[in-house]
Parts: C-alpha cells; structure tokens; sequence
C-alpha cells in the first residue's frame, strides 16, 4: 500500500508542477550559492533547495526580500511563463 501511494503521490507532483520561480537562474547570474542565501535568510540549505526546483514557493515577503539581496527587480525572480502553464485549469 505504502509504495502504491508514494507512486501515486510522484506521479502528481510531476504532472503539477510548474515553475513558478526563476531563483536558481538569478543565484547563478548573480555568482551566489544556495548556501549564502540560506545563510542570509537563516533558513536550511532543504527550504532553498525547494525553492531553486519549484518544489515549494518562499512567501511574497521572502521574494521581495531576495530580489532587494540578490540586487534585481522582484520580477526577474518570477516565471511569466507559468501564466500560461495554469491557464484554463479549474480552480478546486
């Protein structure tokens, strides 16, 4: 049962997930470490990892707090593609 739901479970995180950030494009641009911003936000190397592959999102403080750290607009950390991914899906 267990692997069942595990499969089940992967199987909808990959048919869901959308990119919602660009974090991990502009640490590279701007020649920073996922350990500094963890480091900077006092957060663990796991939540930036999770935020660098869209596995979960940091809040809209956070965002506006990492554009200011990383020196770019708040915009460049988003993906505007995503608007189009969630197009015409239902809201639950």
């Amino acid at each position: 049962m267990w692997i069942f739901t595990s499969t089940i479970h992967e199987h909808y995180m990959q048919t869901v997930t959308v990119k919602y950030n660009r974090i991990k494009q502009v640490l590279i641009a701007k020649e920073k470490s996922e350990t500094e911003l963890a480091a900077h936000f006092k957060v663990t190397m796991n939540t930036v990892s999770r935020w660098c592959t869209n596995v979960n999102q940091p809040s809209v403080q956070v965002l506006f707090e990492m554009a200011q750290y990383l020196e770019v607009d708040v915009r460049e950390l988003l993906n505007p593609a995503a608007l189009e991914a969630t197009k015409g899906k239902k809201k639950k």
